[in-house]
């Protein structure tokens, strides 16, 4: 189940929704069949990301799907473990000479060693455990990265909750935050609205490919730009909810505990 859904049915529903915001097949909205054409260029997407992906690790598993495990290679002569005498117990120290004593295994084999190396066995690995192996690899210096930045940024996160939290306001400020807010929302709405008209024109001309494609990720780029915009515009209608005291389900100690926890 985890297989289908890290390499089929998340990849699918990305590239799905990328294709449906695309302003060709927007323009056959209201026909019937936006979506079944968004899914087969989702599907096109997809068969050509696991095409070069298991190839690129077909490759990989090819040339390097061997393990190498580390051992230590002992080389002893027979001819002297023959001259050699052992004695294991305690009364066959007593019968034998001067010169003989008692010897462990370990230290048998070290005593007529002529010599030892450090050196590695090659056993292939099945194309499974080289997947494993290699998502365990390369999922290590993910965490570390990603968890790495995630503990350095909390802290800063709960600073700016306690700087940040709803403060009391007078009857004036309050009036001039609402002004704020609808003078903010208005030009956010009307940005959008020039967006929309200038990728409607730019569209509608004949481009090429590459710059169809550039266009593509230039448009994402504003689109999350005025995403980013709006949740901020929206964080600051929250605040002054809160302020005035028309927020549910507000916990004032809330910044405090933020405090507490970087404090600790």
């Amino acid at each position: 189940l985890v297989f289908i859904l890290a390499v089929f049915a998340i990849p699918v529903a990305i590239f799905q929704y990328e294709a449906y915001d695309d302003p060709m097949i927007r323009e056959r909205r209201g026909k019937g069949n936006d979506n079944r054409q968004a899914f087969c260029v989702a599907m096109c997407y997809e068969m050509v990301l696991l095409a070069i992906v298991f190839l690129t690790l077909g490759l990989m598993w090819n040339f390097l799907g061997t393990s190498e495990i580390p051992v230590t290679e002992l080389k002893a002569s027979i001819a002297e473990m023959s001259d050699v005498i052992y004695v294991t117990t305690p009364s066959a120290v007593a019968a034998k000479d001067s010169y003989s004593m008692e010897l462990t295994q370990a230290e048998r084999v070290g005593s007529n060693t002529v010599n030892s190396k450090d050196s590695t066995i090659d056993l292939p690995c099945s194309f499974a455990i080289y997947i494993m192996a290699l998502t365990g690899f390369v999922g290590w210096f993910g965490f570390v990265v990603f968890g790495g930045v995630g503990i350095a940024a909390m802290p800063l996160t709960l600073i700016n909750n306690y700087i940040d939290r709803p403060k009391i306001m007078t009857r004036e400020e309050v009036a001039g935050e609402k002004l704020r807010i609808q003078e903010k929302t208005a030009e956010l709405i009307q940005l959008g609205v020039d967006m929309k008209q200038e990728r409607a024109a730019w569209w509608g001309g004949t481009h090429s490919w590459n710059e169809r494609r550039k266009q593509k990720r230039e448009d994402r780029t504003n689109v999350n730009q005025l995403k980013q915009m709006v949740y901020i515009l929206e964080h600051e209608l929250d605040m002054l909810l809160v302020c005035e005291g028309k927020a549910q389900n507000y916990n004032p100690l809330y910044p405090f505990i933020c405090l507490i926890v970087v404090s600790v």
